[in-house]
């Protein structure tokens, strides 16, 4: 009986010890950060529903300015596209990323798509900021995920034009 309690509490003490490696190394990398951008002329459609949106007081995604914007000439839109490298043995779901505005961003453009990067994959996701066309597009973003029901979270950063 004494063997069996002792195999029992080696047995527990190894699935303990598997679920926290699994959460530890619960981590996604983003390999590469590329951005394309792109002035407010060249899509007058999208500049004037936003336009509308923000002026009506709502907005197409996360509003960072209440400034509506009125002369296309004055923005710019920038594509962001992270790769996303999920090594571990778990799906990440609401895959998700979070810009860090600057001084001239009016908004985040909404992404409906929910994004789930299976367990040894990788993928591009892509977020897309309107912005003054006067600024940069150096930007801090927060990517965030859930692994079986845990939150984590990674900054990443893109470095230029």
């Amino acid at each position: 009986m004494r063997a069996v309690a002792v195999l029992t509490a080696i047995i527990f003490l190894a699935a303990c010890g598997g679920v926290v490696y699994l959460y530890k190394t619960a981590e996604l990398t983003a390999t590469d950060v590329r951005m394309t951008a792109i002035p407010a002329t060249e899509d007058p459609e999208k500049f004037n529903e936003i336009s509308r949106q923000i002026a009506g007081g709502g907005g197409l995604g996360i509003l960072f300015s209440d400034e509506a914007p009125e002369n296309a000439e004055d923005w710019q839109f920038i594509t962001y596209t992270v790769h996303l490298k999920n090594a571990t043995f778990l799906t990440a779901d609401a895959v998700e990323i979070q810009i860090t505005p600057m001084a001239g961003d009016v908004l985040q453009l909404a992404d409906e798509t929910v994004w789930t990067l299976p367990a040894r994959s990788e993928g591009d996701l892509k977020v897309t900021l309107m912005t003054s066309s006067r600024m940069h597009g150096i930007r801090e973003m927060t990517v965030r995920w859930y692994m079986n029901g845990q939150p984590f979270s990674l900054k990443t950063r893109a470095t230029g034009v």
